[in-house]
C-alpha cells in the first residue's frame, strides 16, 4: 500500500525526540511514503527505483517483514547531476524473517557523476532474523549513507558490505552504528574503496556491544586503495564493548597497488594499464560477488569497474 498521510503524521511526531541532524534529511520534503508489509516468502527480487531529477526530492519508507517472511530487494539510485535526493528506509524484521537488499548508485557509461544523495537507514532485527545489505557506489557531488542497526534479540544477525569506486572529485561517505543489544547476536561489516583522480571517501563505523550482550560476535573491516596523490580517505573503525565473553574485531588499511603484484601481472604479458586496472577491479570484486542475484551482480560489477562500460 502507498499512502503518505499516516506515515507523515508518525514521523512528524518523532521530531521532538530527534537530536541528530542527519535524521532530518528525509523530513525536508515529505511528498509521500511507502509502507510495505511482507508476511510470507517472496519469489524474485522486488525493485525500488529512487529516481531524482528535481532540485530537491525526499521520501521515506517502512519495510515490515513479519515472522519467517523472506524477501530480496534491488534498490537503485539514479540522481541527476543537479539534483538532491534525501530518503529514509526503516526496516523491521520479526522473528525468523530474512531480508536481502542489493543497493546500487547507478551511473551510465556516458553520464556525469550523481548529484547529492543522503540516505538514512535504520533496522530493528528480532530473534533469529537476518539482514544482508550490499551496496555499490561511484559517489557523486555529495553522497552520504547513515546506517543505524539494532540487534534486539538472540540470534539476530546483520551483514553490511559496501564497495566504492570514487573518481573525478566525487565523494562517497558511510557512517554506521551497529548496536548489539542482546546476547548471542552477530554482525559483519566489510567496506572497500578505490580512490582516483581526487576522489574523496570516508568510513566511520562503530560497533557497540551492550552490557549483558554476552556471546556476541562482531567483525568490522575497512580497506582502501589510493591511486593518486590527490585523493583523500578517512577510515575510522571503532569498538565499544560493555559485555564479557564476546568476540569482536575491527581494522582498517590504506595502501597503494603493490609493485610486486603489478610485476607479476605484467610478467604474464599484460601492459601496465591493464595490469593496474585488473588489480583494482579484483580488489573490489569481493563486494560485487556478494550481491544476491545475477542482475544485481552485473550492476555492481559495472559500477565498481575503474572505467564505466556499456550498461549490462
Amino acid at each position: 500500500s502507498v499512502n503518505g498521510d499516516p506515515l507523515v503524521k508518525r514521523w512528524v511526531e518523532e521530531l521532538a525526540d530527534i537530536d541528530d541532524i542527519s535524521a532530518l534529511w528525509s523530513l525536508s520534503d515529505m511528498r509521500s511514503g511507502l509502507h510495505l508489509t511482507i508476511d510470507q516468502a517472496v519469489d524474485g527480487p522486488l525493485v525500488i527505483l529512487n529516481l531524482s531529477t528535481d532540485a530537491e526530492s525526499a521520501w521515506r519508507a517502512v519495510l515490515d517483514l513479519k515472522s519467517k517472511a523472506k524477501a530480496s530487494i534491488l534498490l537503485i539510485h539514479l540522481v541527476a547531476p543537479q539534483s538532491r535526493s534525501s530518503l529514509a528506509l526503516e526496516i523491521d524484521l520479526a522473528t525468523g524473517a530474512e531480508l536481502t537488499i542489493d543497493e546500487v548508485e547507478f551511473s551510465s557509461h556516458n553520464s556525469k557523476a550523481l548529484g547529492q544523495l543522503f540516505i538514512n537507514k535504520s533496522a530493528r532485527i528480532a530473534e533469529d532474523a537476518r539482514l544482508e545489505w550490499n551496496s555499490a557506489s561511484r559517489g557523486g557531488k555529495l553522497v552520504r549513507h547513515n546506517w543505524q542497526i539494532d540487534l534486539l534479540e538472540p540470534g539476530a544477525h546483520a551483514r553490511c558490505t559496501g564497495g566504492s569506486m570514487v573518481t573525478s572529485g566525487a565523494q562517497a561517505h558511510h557512517y554506521l552504528r551497529m548496536h548489539h543489544r542482546s546476547p548471542a547476536t552477530t554482525s559483519e561489516q566489510l567496506f572497500k574503496q578505490a580512490l582516483d583522480d581526487a576522489g574523496r571517501a570516508s568510513f566511520d563505523g562503530m560497533v557497540v556491544i551492550a552490557e549483558g550482550a554476552d556471546e556476541s560476535e562482531a567483525d568490522q573491516l575497512c580497506r582502501t586503495l589510493i591511486l593518486d596523490d590527490e585523493s583523500v580517505m578517512g577510515g575510522r573503525p571503532q569498538l565499544e564493548v560493555h559485555a564479557d565473553e564476546v568476540t569482536a574485531t575491527h581494522g582498517a588499511s590504506i595502501a597503494q597497488p603493490q609493485p610486486e603484484e603489478l610485476l607479476y601481472l605484467r610478467s604474464r604479458g599484460l601492459d601496465a594499464e591493464t595490469a593496474r586496472n585488473l588489480l583494482i577491479e579484483g580488489f573490489l570484486d569481493e563486494i560485487a560477488h556478494g550481491f544476491s542475484s545475477d542482475a544485481s551482480q552485473a550492476l555492481a560489477h559495472q559500477q565498481l569497474a575503474l572505467t564505466l562500460s556499456e550498461e549490462p
